[in-house]
């Protein structure tokens, strides 16, 4: 009798493990999507800067290379070389900043995660 009443713990002790690991689990998934969400929007806003600024660049670089410009290109001129140019001329830290870039989210504000990935780390 004894036996049966441990071995009853037993398994009821192993389902409940399965349980809460079932539900680490879920959370860490959960976690994981989002931060890609997030992680994903960035880089699309990366991308989109970039090729942006190469577009920039590269009409600059036309630009330069005319022999004649009008007023109107000499206008976009100006603007192009203020906005790109003089970003790459400029030493770091001097004049204008740009915006605030967001930054990838991470696992650092979701605790129950944090213990998940550490559990599972050898």
């Amino acid at each position: 009798m004894l036996f049966l009443a441990v071995f009853c713990g037993f398994l009821a002790e192993n389902q409940r493990e399965h349980m809460i690991e079932h539900q680490r689990e879920k959370t860490y998934i959960n976690s994981l999507i989002s931060d890609l969400k997030g992680d994903t929007a960035i880089i699309k806003y990366v991308i989109s800067f970039c090729i942006t600024k190469v577009h920039g660049m590269d009409t600059l670089s036309q630009l330069l290379n005319k022999d004649m410009l009008s007023t109107e290109e000499e206008k976009e001129l100006y603007y192009l070389n203020s906005r790109y140019a003089a970003s790459v001329l400029r030493p770091a830290g001097a004049g204008v900043q740009p915006g605030p870039v967001p930054q990838p989210q991470t696992a650092a504000r979701r605790p129950v995660a944090d213990r998940s990935v550490r559990c599972r780390s050898p």
